[in-house]
């Protein structure tokens, strides 16, 4: 366990901020704690806690957090009809998480739009931070059902990170699991894109509503538009007796505001860096 730090490779902040500087950090794990540059290999994880609970340690107020809390949004009008796009169905899947939903997203546009949704009930959330951790969410969703059968995967993946794992889907007919399986099928690697565009980000579009017949179980479901997305989702909801994958046809131009703002800063890096 770590405390206070998010290990990644993709990161929001700049590595020279002083917010990341050596000389300004606490690293606590349960192998050692660091203060500043000296490592204390001596004192506990809980022991350390239990040191911070204990100390008159200052308050901020709202204004001086690096992360605010956000207000929860006003329901948004959407054209049901019109094409899905990123902003209505993290909208609507906002609405209808519960204390019984497990939501695993992958790395990605699915973890930086998925990052909006709020916890207004008691909801798990799963991700790998790293982006070289790509295929995480169809067997972590495949682990999270042995490890806690009561709770029901809502799983967001992008065509490409589906690409490398998604068949894992197998063991979860194997094993008589039902996640919903939510495919963010934007054509290619949206983060990449937004970094530095090329044919090199596409990917060879697969019919994926297709793969319950692969797979040999399941229900699979494509969809074009609001008002689809909400029926399948619900249609999932309502059937717990198998998986269910919802190829979501996406523009391949669809961001979600949190992605943009890390790849652009990515990608001003990469070009400074340049000689």
């Amino acid at each position: 366990m770590i405390l206070g730090s998010i290990l990644s490779d993709v990161e929001d902040l700049d590595a020279t901020s002083p917010l990341l500087s050596e000389g300004r950090t606490i690293h606590a794990t349960a192998d050692r704690v660091a203060i500043k540059h000296h490592r204390y290999e001596s004192i506990r994880f809980q022991d350390f806690v239990q040191g911070l609970v204990k100390s008159p340690l200052p308050s901020f107020s709202h204004s001086q957090r690096l992360f605010p809390v956000q207000a929860l949004p006003e329901p948004a009008t959407t054209d049901p009809d019109a094409p899905v796009t990123l902003g209505g169905l993290f909208r609507h899947l906002d609405t209808v998480l519960t204390e019984k939903t497990v939501v695993i997203a992958d790395v990605g546009e699915s973890l930086f739009a998925a990052a909006d949704l709020h916890v207004r009930h008691r909801f798990e959330f799963l991700s790998p931070a790293y982006y070289t951790s790509m295929g995480f969410a169809v067997p972590a969703a495949l682990g999270a059902s042995f490890a806690d059968p009561g709770l029901r995967p809502i799983v967001l993946v992008g065509d490409g990170a589906f690409q490398m794992t998604g068949t894992e889907l197998a063991s979860c007919v194997r094993y008589g699991q039902a996640p919903i399986v939510i495919i963010l099928n934007n054509r290619g690697y949206s983060t990449e894109r937004e970094i530095l565009e090329g044919p090199f980000n596409d990917v060879h579009e697969w019919q994926y509503d297709n793969v319950c017949d692969l797979i040999g179980g399941g229900r699979g479901s494509r969809v074009h538009t609001q008002r689809e997305f909400e029926q399948n989702l619900a249609a999932a909801f309502a059937d717990q007796s198998q998986l269910h994958v919802l190829n979501v046809l996406l523009s391949p131009s669809d961001r979600s505001p949190g992605m943009v703002r890390l790849a652009r800063r990515l990608g001003k890096r990469l070009s400074t860096d340049k000689p």
